[in-house]
């Protein structure tokens, strides 16, 4: 339901499994974030009586849902993932429903320097290297998260 499609033009029941799943829950958002703005507009679109919930950062949001608190949390892949806790017994599902950049700070106007650095993580994100180190420090990584880095990739 909280796709980028347009709403149905038919009637939503109150009985849709779907919607009723996903109305009135607490959504937990990083506050001024695109994926606030996004879950907005979503739930004016399809009229549910859900709750937004903006907090200043990830691990406020993460402490939300495992409280029970809020029920889901929106935000960064890899952020939720580097801030979650095993013990906080969190589902990340495997959808990307809006996209946040993710920069480095660079002086200004030093575009080859820039050029570069991203050349250099993209043929690294890429290279089966990553994977064999990504593994050797942090485990197996879950599929999301492979899909993340090929995203983030540059093309050649």
């Amino acid at each position: 339901m909280l796709t980028d499609q347009e709403a149905a033009t038919r009637p939503i029941w109150r009985g849709a499994p779907a919607r009723t799943f996903i109305n009135e829950k607490t959504f937990a958002v990083i506050e001024g974030s695109s994926a606030a703005a996004w879950l907005e507009e979503r739930i004016g679109t399809l009229h549910l009586s859900s709750r937004v919930l903006a907090v200043p950062d990830s691990a406020e949001a993460i402490q939300h849902v495992a409280e029970r608190t809020a029920d889901v949390f929106f935000g960064d892949v890899a952020t939720v993932l580097a801030v979650a806790n095993d013990g906080d017994n969190l589902k990340v599902l495997p959808r990307y429903f809006t996209h946040e950049p993710a920069a480095f700070a660079l002086s200004r106007g030093d575009e080859d320097f820039r050029l570069a650095v991203d050349r250099a993580l993209s043929l690294a994100f890429r290279s089966d290297r990553f994977n064999a180190a990504f593994v050797e420090y942090f485990g197996e990584p879950a599929e999301i998260l492979t899909v993340f880095f090929d995203h983030i990739a540059l093309p050649d």
